[in-house]
């Protein structure tokens, strides 16, 4: 006995002239089309589930996104989803700054070349507000604009000394800081040779304000 050929419930084609779902009513297209709608719908509700899931098998998860990332293909998203990350990022810093002449793509090349660090402190900067090592945008001339050679990427706090400071000041300040407290940070019964082979930096913890103090080589 031949089976019925199917017909999707949303646009009513046949099974023959497009791709179904296993033992599904809805073709491929519509499925597609109607799960946007759903995930779309019930956004609130499906994250506090997958946020769930991940509290109740974070182990299982961190397992599982570790081995992806393992994978050409994780380290390949991850990269995407950084660099959107960046672009969405300077893109916001962009649109905040009247009359530049540099681009969203100048400033990601820009912060490559910066290795992610502000041009003044050295210090990591990160993507959120009311944060000192924010990322910002700034000036090498203050007397000139937003022009190609003439523009950094500098943290929310080097960004406030330079409104009244230049930027060799600022990085000489920074520098007179961790230099007067090496000592301190490294500890007094390190060698001579051991913390002049150290640098110590300072490290935002939190949303606080807050930081502690990492050490790495020169």
């Amino acid at each position: 006995m031949k089976t019925k050929a199917r017909k999707c419930r949303e646009c009513g084609i046949a099974e023959k002239k497009v791709e179904f779902k296993s033992k599904s009513n809805i073709c491929q297209p519509c499925h597609k089309t109607y799960m946007q709608k759903y995930r779309k719908k019930n956004r609130k509700k499906l994250s506090a589930q997958t946020q769930g899931w991940k509290e109740n098998n974070r182990a299982r998860h961190n397992k599982s996104s570790r081995d992806n990332y393992n994978t050409s293909a994780g380290r390949a998203k991850h990269t995407a989803r950084v660099e959107k990350t960046h672009r969405t990022w300077l893109s916001h810093l962009l649109n905040k700054v009247k009359g530049a002449s540099v681009d969203l793509n100048y400033l990601c090349r820009l912060l490559a070349r910066q290795g992610g660090r502000c041009a003044h402190t050295g210090v990591e900067m990160v993507h959120c507000f009311n944060n000192l090592s924010s990322m910002a945008l700034g000036k090498v001339n203050a007397d000139k604009g937003y022009v190609k050679g003439n523009v950094q990427l500098i943290c929310q706090g080097a960004s406030y000394m330079a409104r009244y400071f230049i930027g060799k000041d600022v990085s000489g300040f920074v520098k007179a800081i961790i230099e007067a407290n090496r000592t301190t940070w490294l500890g007094a019964d390190i060698s001579k040779a051991v913390r002049e082979m150290l640098v110590a930096e300072a490290v935002p913890v939190g949303k606080s304000g807050g930081f502690k103090v990492e050490l790495r080589r020169r």
